[in-house]
């Protein structure tokens, strides 16, 4: 596989892939979170890319990560905790599929 470029997908019912972001800033070109945005009261942030304080009224997080299984040639998917089955929608599982059938392809190519 031959990814070298974070992935971000767009927004569907506050849900989005994307590739995982490391405090060491380290890719992982096999990883793909999950993520589920929240809209949240105003609080003070700190940028992850210019360090300077602002204020945020929105954020999101982990609710399962995709890993690419190269010797099988498919998608392990692994929630975070109970997450998935907390904020499981209808379509959900559409949504994620769809997202492994365009990646699979792109894997394949790479390949």
């Amino acid at each position: 596989m031959n990814i070298h470029r974070e992935i971000y997908t767009d927004e569907w019912n506050g849900f989005q892939f994307r590739s995982p972001v490391y405090l060491d800033g380290h890719f992982e070109p096999h990883k793909f979170d999950l993520i589920k945005w929240q809209d949240h009261e105003p609080y003070e942030v700190i940028d992850w890319h210019t360090g300077e304080k602002r204020m945020s009224t929105r954020s999101c997080f982990t609710v399962g990560t995709l890993i690419w299984d190269e010797k099988e040639h498919c998608f392990d998917f692994h929630s975070c905790g109970l997450r998935y089955l907390e904020y499981r929608i209808d379509g959900l599982e559409k949504f994620i599929l769809d997202f492994c059938d365009t990646m699979r392809e792109q894997l394949y190519k790479d390949d």
